[in-house]
Parts: C-alpha cells; sequence; structure tokens
C-alpha cells in the first residue's frame, strides 16, 4: 500500500516540476479523494490493524 501511493505521488511531482508544494498537496488530496491511492479500513479505536482490517481504494474513506 505504502509503495503504491508512493508511486502515484512521485508521479504527482514529476508530472507538476516547478509547481508550488501547496499545488502539489492539493494534487495528492485530490487523488486521494478520488480514490486513487490505497487506504487501511476497519481500524480499531486506537487506529490499530486488527484481524477485520482490509487494503482498499481511498474513496471509501469519503
Amino acid at each position: 500500500m505504502d509503495f503504491f501511493n508512493n508511486d502515484i505521488g512521485r508521479g504527482i511531482g514529476f508530472s507538476n516540476l516547478g509547481v508550488s508544494i501547496d499545488i502539489l498537496a492539493d494534487l495528492v488530496l485530490e487523488s486521494l479523494h478520488q480514490g486513487e491511492m490505497k487506504i487501511i479500513t476497519n481500524l480499531d479505536s486506537r487506529g490499530r490493524i486488527t484481524l477485520y482490517s482490509q487494503i482498499t481504494n481511498s474513496v471509501s474513506c469519503y
């Protein structure tokens, strides 16, 4: 999951050379909101992985 998300972030960075860090952050958040990244769902109340945790598209967190 981390390698997958990092690859997307690098792609955004390389495709937008010379833009401000604020614009890059907005582009990364847009990618997250569009479900292009991976997240872990079904964490416990302290944010830890459980037997029921799953890796899924980031669109499911919204």
